[in-house]
């Protein structure tokens, strides 16, 4: 008796640990897509941020020019060197923001995990001879797997 409770004891140990690899097998690359996104979106936002900041700038200038009724001379360089300065930036913040939503767009759910989790249940469940908590289980996992998509 003894033995087989060293036995079941070493066999959950063992369990427990191929788990453990198989969560982190499929956590870790999702973590480092959604942190890269995340780094992407938040200079997609700083290049946003000056970009309006070179808009507003650029918008005194030109009714400064327009005011000011000089013609087409320095004042009207500097609200076209503006503006360029703008879209650039504004090109730059849309290739960041691309580059950030395709990465949170690989970002998946551990499905193996959930499905050894949820057939580790269902054995264990039917070993004791009941069938409820199995069909709780999936629709826990259906509802997670919708929530993720």
């Amino acid at each position: 008796m003894a033995d087989n409770v060293t036995d079941i004891k070493d066999l959950l140990s063992d369990f427990a640990t191929k788990e453990a690899e198989l969560a982190k097998a499929e956590l870790v690359p999702a973590a480092k897509n959604a942190g890269v996104g995340t780094g992407f979106l938040a200079v997609s936002l700083a290049f946003v941020l000056h970009a309006v900041w070179m808009l507003v700038i650029a918008l005194s200038a030109l009714f400064t020019w327009l005011v000011s009724l000089t013609g087409l001379s320095v004042p009207l360089s500097i609200v076209l060197g503006f503006l360029i300065a703008f879209v650039l930036a504004l090109a730059f913040g849309g290739l960041f923001g691309l580059l950030g939503w395709h990465r949170f767009k690989r970002v998946r759910a551990p499905k193996a995990t959930i499905a050894e989790a949820k057939s580790l249940v269902d054995a264990i469940f039917a070993g004791w001879g009941r069938k409820e908590p199995e069909i709780m289980l999936r629709s826990s996992a259906s509802e997670l797997e919708q929530d993720g998509s």
